[in-house]
């Protein structure tokens, strides 16, 4: 006999807890679509798919957009176990933040609403599959464990309370009408945010609204990007801060490759201008930020195999060794190349 966990709020701390007879669909989701090997395989080659598909039906915004994401898989796979390892044992701010960014790059992939990934009918029972469920447990407020006992009609039980900060969620066209009564209980510490469903209008009511919970919770802003348990990591850093430059390499007459050169439609800012244009871009196994580069710089990297030097790689792509060296110097300096120690 089982019970049932809500996957909401998302993602929950711990570990698979099906041999104590309690089957967390949040632990399971997040175990199963946070890895390396899934943002690798399932989600890059969805993006791949749409960007293609957005430049062909000439969707400019919506081509940035892929074009961004796809470049981001690099570095969010790079991190994206860890991150699930680090938050698994509790609030870790720049895990929630590599996350979120996995989370934004899937749905993007899929088609999905933005925000952390919402498991249908289907997922539920294939996850649960021919266990005895004997109930659901409700732990948080608005957690949707009345709508899975119905799913799979089971009563609903009270179960252990998740102990993070309350937070209510609103509606985004509904939030001038409530902004009084939401600033009164932040300020009476009844709740510590306000989770916006859907988004906010531009209209000033709207916005002003929003900037008052702002100010009044130190936590709202990091709840506006990261869901619930934003509450729980109120400073944490934004996505940007958490790829940066790679190291510069070695010099050497014998560098090998670091990085990877891959051909692509563009730069996220040239094609949402509607500017196609074939680009290399370089990128690592490891999160550091992808960077556009020449075509030949792109052909050197590809020969930088550790034992092959400036004159057999000019002859090669037939080019005078000189502007060859330039290139090799060029990408050890950016951190694509670096050559042996003993070098």
């Amino acid at each position: 006999m089982t019970r049932l966990r809500p996957a909401r709020p998302f993602p929950p701390h711990g570990v698979d807890t099906d041999e104590f007879g309690i089957v967390d669909l949040g632990i399971r989701l997040r175990d199963a679509l946070f890895r390396r090997q899934h943002v690798e395989r399932v989600v890059r080659a969805a993006l791949v798919e749409r960007l293609s598909a957005a430049v062909s039906a000439l969707q400019w915004d919506q081509a940035a957009l892929c074009l961004q994401g796809l470049l981001d898989t690099w570095p969010a796979a790079a991190l994206v176990d860890g991150a699930r390892e680090a938050w698994t044992h509790g609030p870790d701010g720049p895990a929630l933040v590599v996350l979120a960014r996995v989370a934004e790059l899937t749905a993007l992939a899929t088609g999905a609403p933005k925000g952390w990934p919402r498991p249908g009918e289907a997922w539920l029972k294939r996850t649960v599959g021919n266990r005895l469920i004997t109930g659901v447990e409700h732990r948080y407020p608005g957690d949707g464990a009345q709508r899975l006992a119905k799913v799979f009609g089971v009563p609903l039980v009270d179960g252990p309370p998740l102990g993070v900060p309350k937070v209510v969620t609103v509606e985004a066209a509904a939030l001038p009408d409530r902004i009084g009564e939401l600033a009164r209980a932040l300020v009476n510490e009844e709740i510590v945010g306000v989770q916006i469903r859907g988004e906010l209008p531009a209209e000033p009511a709207s916005q002003l609204a929003a900037f008052e919970l702002r100010v009044e919770s130190p936590a709202q802003r990091a709840i506006e990007r990261l869901g619930v348990y934003g509450s729980q990591v109120p400073d944490a850093p934004q996505w940007d801060e958490m790829i940066g430059a790679a190291p510069r390499g070695r010099p050497g007459p014998h560098p090998r490759a670091l990085a990877e050169a891959i051909r692509l439609p563009g730069t996220p800012q040239g094609i949402a201008g509607g500017t196609v244009e074939a680009t290399a871009w370089l990128v690592w196994d490891a999160p550091h930020r992808p960077l556009p580069v020449t075509a030949p710089a792109a052909a050197v990297l590809s020969m930088l195999d550790g034992d092959t030097g400036v004159e057999a790689i000019a002859r090669a792509l037939k080019a005078p060794p000189e502007p060859v060296q330039r290139l090799m110097d060029g990408l050890v300096e950016v951190g694509a190349a670096t050559a042996a120690i003993a070098e």
